[in-house]
């Protein structure tokens, strides 16, 4: 089965595509802005990441163009995201977290509230 294509080489011809995308709700973002997004989301992902431990990254997020760049991040870089339960709360949720070593736990407002006193980065904030 090795010549079968990877995430990634599906992904590359899309860096030069401007007139198709991702449309929500009222906006429109290339596929080659939307690419070079989702390679900026995984760049700074990695520069956080200890390249000793798996690159797994927690994410409680909604569906979003922001979702969606963490995904292509993910494809073109080989980090892992993990997606999280929205409806497990406090120490399941904690426990979720632990068990599957995630380094790091990208939440948008809207979910961290789920989160509690878990630590993680809030994709919404200006920081």
């Amino acid at each position: 089965m090795s010549g079968l294509p990877t995430v990634t080489d599906l992904l590359t011809p899309l860096f030069d595509v401007d007139d198709r995308g991702v449309y929500f709700e009222d906006s429109f973002v290339s596929w080659r802005e939307h690419l070079n997004h989702g390679a900026a989301v995984a760049a700074a992902l990695r520069a956080r990441l200890d390249p000793d431990r798996p690159p797994h990254v927690g994410v409680l997020l909604q569906n979003s163009p922001f979702f969606s760049a963490v995904l292509v991040g993910a494809g073109l870089t080989g980090i892992v995201p993990v997606g999280l339960n929205p409806v497990r709360r406090g120490a399941a949720l904690t426990r979720d977290i632990t068990h599957a070593d995630c380094q790091v736990v990208l939440a948008d407002s809207a979910s961290a509230t789920t989160l509690g006193d878990v630590a993680h980065i809030d994709v919404d904030s200006p920081e």
